[in-house]
């Protein structure tokens, strides 16, 4: 598995998410994510079987322009550690992070993109 497809929210500005659109096509949108739903950035500062819960994803194969409060679909990708996309595979939904503040939430959908 080098991707998962998934379908994500992106919280509004008055949600506390982005401000500006979000370019998902091409693979260039860099961020981190963790497994699971999380309020604040410092529930993700612990281990899951040994395994950092907060991790490097790049989201690709989406539409170019995502404004704040869109529903989308993409597909989430690993940066360096690999084993972070199988943690998101279990819970089987997920939270975007740019820095420390949520800017999405996402779930997994059926099927394995690559």
């Amino acid at each position: 598995m080098s991707a998962l497809p998934v379908e994500l929210r992106f919280l509004t500005s008055e949600e506390g998410g982005r401000h500006t659109v979000a370019n998902l096509s091409d693979g260039r949108y860099q961020t981190l994510a963790a497994a699971g739903f999380h309020d604040a950035y410092e529930t993700t500062q612990r281990l899951i079987d040994g395994e950092p819960l907060l991790f490097g994803i790049s989201l690709r194969a989406g539409p170019r322009e995502v404004h704040p409060g869109e529903v989308v679909r993409a597909e989430l990708v690993p940066l360096v550690h690999p084993p972070g996309l199988e943690q998101i595979a279990r819970a089987g939904e997920f939270t975007v992070f740019e820095g420390r503040r949520i800017v999405a939430r996402g779930k997994v959908l059926e099927g394995d993109a690559g």
